[in-house]
């Protein structure tokens, strides 16, 4: 089945590559929570590198009591193979080199040099579940290196800088099977039906994670318990087909594989054509923080959003979120 806006694969990978990248997590040694606390310094100090997300999370909640359990619920653990030329681990090379995804991110984006640029794992224990955002854009001069990522997102759904934007899509694959943890998302838009793809070993979706909504339904079915997590803790394999949750040396919890939820994201950059990504590499059109704050503050007055001194940068911040990102309504998620 293959839709413009995503292509979906039944036997993704041939089974022994899709054998060696189950493998690949369990020699990855320790995997580590995603969010590890706010950021500290700069525009946007003191919220969290997704703040949409999890802010839209949180006002969707229904019961206040559950407000305590928000990152623990959220709170995934990540492991990176491979960052560009960097391939950390081996056994990953099959999903790397994809041809599948290769000619998926070709005709997504009608740009034919397609660059991988990373491939992590994501793992999400029993009662974690992912908040539905986009994925975070990459610009030339700003991207998640420089800039909270938030901020990405926001330039991405004001629709001001696509001259600057650098094209990217991404392949996500199962490896692994378990309850609940469907992988949501709305291929027509924030306003359409939300899609469900059940986690199935060796499955696999490409799709422009940068401009779809999309997240993970609750691990275990929603009835499950948010898992006991706590600042520091890690995820590693224990042998005998057991994973570990530990803070430090000791043992906090162990799991079963089949309890967890296996998937590896790939991304690529996408170029029309050499012309474009020598541009990207020189930095001679790249833009200034400062001077995306400023755009974003004239359009935002545009709007009848700020009259009088700009505010503060928090102020601005929340402002920014609130003008530009358009979650998915209630109706979508409940269907």
């Amino acid at each position: 089945e293959s839709q413009v806006s995503h292509r979906l694969f039944e036997q993704f990978l041939p089974n022994e590559d899709a054998a060696a990248l189950k493998r690949c997590a369990q020699e990855f040694g320790d995997f580590e929570m995603y969010i590890q606390g706010p950021v500290a310094e700069g525009f946007g100090a003191g919220l969290v590198r997704r703040h949409d997300a999890v802010a839209n999370y949180m006002r969707r909640l229904g019961s206040s009591g559950e407000m305590q359990h928000v990152l623990a619920r959220l709170n995934l653990f990540r492991g990176t193979y491979a960052l560009h030329d960097d391939v950390r681990k081996p056994l990953c090379k099959p999903m790397l080199e994809s041809k599948k995804f290769l000619e998926a991110a070709a005709t997504l984006t009608g740009r034919p040099r397609v660059r991988p640029s990373m491939l992590y794992a994501n793992v999400l224990l029993p009662g974690q579940e992912l908040a539905v955002h986009t994925d975070t854009p990459e610009y030339r001069g700003i991207d998640k290196w420089n800039m909270p990522e938030w901020f990405l997102v926001v330039m991405m759904h004001s629709g001001l800088f696509e001259k600057w934007r650098k094209h990217v899509t991404a392949g996500v694959a199962f490896f692994g099977d378990c309850e609940g943890g469907e992988f949501l998302f709305y291929p027509h838009g924030a306003e359409g039906r939300c899609e469900r793809l059940p986690v199935r070993f060796n499955t696999a979706i490409h799709l422009d994670v940068d401009g779809t909504f999309h997240g993970v339904a609750r691990v275990g079915g929603p009835e499950t318990a948010p898992p006991p997590l706590e600042p520091g803790m890690k995820l590693r394999y224990a042998g005998d087909d057991e994973w570990e949750l530990r803070q430090e040396d000791n043992v906090v919890q162990s799991y079963a594989s089949g309890e967890l939820r296996f998937s590896v994201q790939w991304k690529a950059n996408c170029y029309a054509d050499e012309a474009e990504e020598e541009l990207a590499l020189s930095h001679k059109d790249d833009l200034t923080v400062e001077g995306v704050i400023d755009r974003i503050e004239s359009d935002l007055r545009e709007r009848g959003r700020i009259e009088g001194e700009r505010p503060d940068d928090h102020a601005l911040a929340l402002l920014m979120m609130d003008e530009y990102i358009r979650f998915p309504t209630e109706q979508g998620l409940s269907d």
